[in-house]
């Protein structure tokens, strides 16, 4: 498995050059190429499901071995998927860059920037 950003998508001859190098001139389906969204938002996702996993499952429990610990992982995820709720954003662009800029302006004042 290779995974890429998705700016690698201008390059894909250099990808699959690269592929065939690596399978020694065999099929490129030996490796599935995985590309990621060019915006860091979809790894704010993934860390938000993980932070949400923790303290809704693996926090609350005891678990004497790494197979318990599996067993309930997996069974939040069942209970997770019976009713899905997708992910939306409750800021605006607006709102995020202006606590961005605060917080950038403060970090100046404390580096002695201003």
């Amino acid at each position: 498995m290779k995974t890429c950003s998705s700016s690698c998508l201008s390059s894909l001859h250099l990808l699959r050059s690269w592929s065939l190098r690596q399978s020694r001139g065999g099929s490129i389906s030996r490796f599935k190429l995985h590309f990621t969204p060019t915006s860091p938002s979809w790894l704010n996702l993934v860390q938000r499901f993980f932070a949400e996993i923790t303290s809704k499952r693996i926090r609350r429990g005891s678990y004497t071995s790494v197979g318990d610990l599996e067993a309930a992982i997996y069974d939040y995820l069942g209970q997770h998927n019976t009713k899905p709720k997708p992910f939306t954003w409750t800021k605006t662009a607006e709102d995020i860059l202006a606590r961005e800029r605060r917080a950038m302006d403060k970090l100046d004042e404390i580096r002695g920037n201003r």
